[in-house]
């Protein structure tokens, strides 16, 4: 069913319950996904099928990606929020716009 219907295909960003990743391989029993740290996640394909998914790029390839972290509560926010933006900044595939 999940090959035809095909709600998600390799390459797509997706999160199912608290894992989200990149879709590398899509065989008939299960999917495999990498989420961060280059480990691989394989799922069930009945669970992408009866538990809810959410697909960052099915609409578009322009995909959004959440990043949460924590610094001490000292910290200089404005540093940190100047270091982030600068970081972005400097990486190719980090869009200006949207």
């Amino acid at each position: 069913m999940l090959l035809a219907e095909l709600p998600i295909r390799i390459g797509d960003i997706i999160r199912i319950g608290t894992d989200e990743g990149d879709v590398k391989r899509i065989s008939v029993r299960s999917t495999e996904i990498e989420p961060g740290g280059h480990s691989t996640l394989i799922v069930p394909n009945f669970e992408l099928i009866t538990k809810t998914v959410v697909n960052r790029t099915r609409a578009s390839a322009l995909g959004r990606i959440e990043i949460r972290f924590s610094a001490p509560i000292a910290s200089d926010v404005q540093q940190i929020r100047a270091i982030l933006l600068e970081s972005f900044r400097s990486d190719d595939a980090v869009l200006g716009d949207p």
